[in-house]
């Protein structure tokens, strides 16, 4: 696949980052096109260069400029060995780390947005909808080394938003707790606990 032009990523780039600035005052939904072309001093026609919606430019935002984990996620999918037990812990933490990072590293500007957006709002779901679609391609390799005997979209919904909740809160702690401290905390949450509530099972013949 061809690389996007640099002008055309700066330009990405400028929208989505107006965009957030939009986000600590009103809904996704408030946005207009307008609003969001003069905060990024772009034209409409430019915006339409590059993007449909408002929606399309929050999404970019998260799965393209501020967390761009699809490479990182196929190149340890591409390199897991499911022989090896010791696999499955580094992909999560492949795939969780970089979360956290990307997160911790723009926490001032995203906790005036989740303060207003709150809980159930456009940027909450939009993230919920990027960590259930990764969660979605993590399954597979995660129910290969244990029994998973509920539904995959149960499973899926269960982990996406637990762990979407507590990146959230884990972001309006501010600086109370260190990045390496908060990608702990979610991996051992996330990853380490449920793995150990399963061994437990398993030792005891559940």
């Amino acid at each position: 696949m061809a690389k996007e032009d640099l002008r055309i990523i700066k330009t990405k780039e400028k929208l989505s980052s107006a965009l957030m600035v939009l986000l600590k005052t009103e809904s996704l939904k408030e946005v207009k096109i307008s609003e969001l072309c003069a905060q990024a001093k772009v034209s409409r026609a430019t915006f339409y260069n590059n993007f449909d919606t408002v929606d399309d430019v929050l999404s970019y935002y998260i799965t393209k400029f501020e967390l761009p984990l699809e490479e990182i996620l196929e190149k340890n999918v591409a390199n897991l060995n499911l022989n090896d037990k010791s696999s499955l812990p580094r992909l999560w933490k492949a795939y969780i780390f970089p979360i956290v990072a990307e997160l911790e590293k723009k926490k001032d500007e995203i906790y005036d947005v989740i303060n207003e957006q709150k809980l159930s709002g456009d940027f909450y779901l939009a993230i919920l909808g990027f960590i259930t679609s990764t969660m979605t391609r993590i399954l597979p390799l995660y129910k290969s080394q244990r029994d998973v005997k509920t539904p995959d979209e149960v499973s899926i919904a269960h982990a996406a938003g637990g762990m979407t909740n507590l990146l959230f809160n884990l972001l309006q702690t501010g600086d109370k707790y260190t990045l390496e401290e908060k990608q702990f905390f979610v991996y051992h949450l996330v990853f380490e606990q449920p793995n150990s509530f399963f061994e437990l099972q398993d030792s005891k013949g559940y």
